[in-house]
């Protein structure tokens, strides 16, 4: 019995590691193409503001805190000391959101537990409303201060720059922090020109008082206890796009980040909420709204041009002009000599035509010759008699 011959391969040796050879050189090769010949840059693509920075005026500074190590939360109504956390130690408060009748001495030992409490007089011209409950409110508010020595001034004239009669210890302290002063190297923060604040006593060695260019006070930090407790009026310095600006920076900080605790180091704002546009603003914030709208008009338009019905006068509808019997008997002959049928028929038509007693034709007779001789009758011939016989009923 004859042994199976061994299989030979005929893959030569080394096949498969020049093929990988031949595809790494490729890649370098096109690696350095693209590294010789492509440039690469980076390209700015300008995004809209998104409606949660329209909305808050702090978004900025609560990022910057939040990503500094200290947790930044915002409110836009005051539900009382029961909601800030135990983790909070900074409280920003817009004054015109609180009964300060009801909450104002609620806050103080809060600020002497070791709190820091920033109250922002927000909106001169809301506090100055004629309604009774707002003048209420307002003088609530300025008893609160006044127990803590501090005077309200409002409105002070945009651009007057109403100078209090303080004593020039406190307009010294103030210098010396390097905030004010005429030769202060820095620039002076965006303060809110229609508030002014007043001390009734002198500052005391922990305190800190803050003037614009005029010398009038804008910003008054008492020290109480363990903590602080600021008066300002709206901290424009601390809005999102004023931030750019270093003095604004410094002292925004300065009442936030710099005056929370490594065990209680979280920010909590209680501001008013501006609205965010809603649902075309939210849309607008994702690109061009004219092509959507385009689109829409588009599909609004179409859909209703399909539902109007028709009006006017009802044009009759030409009837279709009947070809010509012999045409039809024409057409019929043709489709019955593709088929090979003419035979079947021709006998119909000679039953109808005997019928109708009109067999004496010479057509007639030849084409019942024709069938009674039994012959084959070719296709051109028996198209023509079926022609015949068509014609023969066609005149009756």
């Amino acid at each position: 019995m004859a042994r199976p011959l061994p299989h030979v391969s005929h893959r030569p040796e080394g096949g498969y590691g020049a093929f990988a050879i031949i595809i790494v050189s490729a890649l370098a090769a096109l690696a350095v193409f693209i590294a010789s010949r492509l440039e690469t840059y980076e390209r700015t693509v300008r995004e809209p503001v998104s409606g949660e920075l329209q909305a808050n005026n702090f978004y900025v500074l609560g990022r910057w805190l939040s990503e500094s190590g200290y947790p930044a939360r915002f409110s836009p109504t005051w539900a009382g000391l029961g909601a800030v956390s135990p983790q909070e130690g900074g409280l920003f408060l817009m004054a015109s959101l609180l009964d300060w009748e009801k909450d104002g001495e609620t806050l103080l030992p809060w600020v002497r537990a070791g709190g820091s409490l920033v109250i922002s007089v927000d909106s001169a011209w809301y506090w100055a409303s004629e309604s009774p409950r707002i003048a209420a409110n307002l003088a609530a508010l300025e008893g609160f201060l006044n127990s803590l020595g501090l005077l309200l001034r409002l409105p002070v004239p945009t651009g007057v720059g109403e100078i209090f009669d303080d004593d020039a210890e406190t307009a010294e302290t103030a210098e010396d922090e390097g905030w004010v002063g005429e030769d202060a190297d820095i620039e002076v923060p965006e303060y809110d020109w229609s508030i002014g604040l007043g001390l009734a006593e002198e500052a005391g060695p922990g305190d800190l008082v803050l003037r614009d260019e005029r010398g009038a006070i804008r910003l008054v930090r008492l020290a109480l206890g363990r903590g602080r407790l600021t008066v300002t009026g709206s901290c424009y310095f601390m809005y999102n796009y004023n931030l750019d600006l270093g003095a604004n920076a410094r002292l925004s900080w300065e009442l936030t980040g710099a005056s929370l605790s490594p065990d209680r180091p979280g920010m909590l704002f209680v501001r008013g909420r501006r609205a965010a546009g809603g649902l075309f603003e939210t849309l607008r914030e994702r690109g061009n709204l004219l092509p959507p709208a385009l689109s829409v008009a588009a599909l609004v338009l179409i859909g209703f041009w399909t539902v109007i019905p028709g009006f006017g006068v009802r044009r009759e509808e030409e009837p279709a002009r009947r070809g010509a019997i012999s045409g039809r008997f024409a057409a019929e002959a043709r489709f019955l000599r593709r088929y090979g049928a003419c035979g079947v028929y021709l006998e119909a038509y000679l039953r109808e035509l005997r019928r109708r007693n009109l067999a004496r034709g010479r057509e007639i007779q030849e084409v019942e010759a024709a069938l009674a001789a039994g012959t084959r009758i070719s296709q051109r011939k028996m198209a023509g008699y079926l022609k015949n016989l068509m014609s023969a009923l066609e005149r009756t």
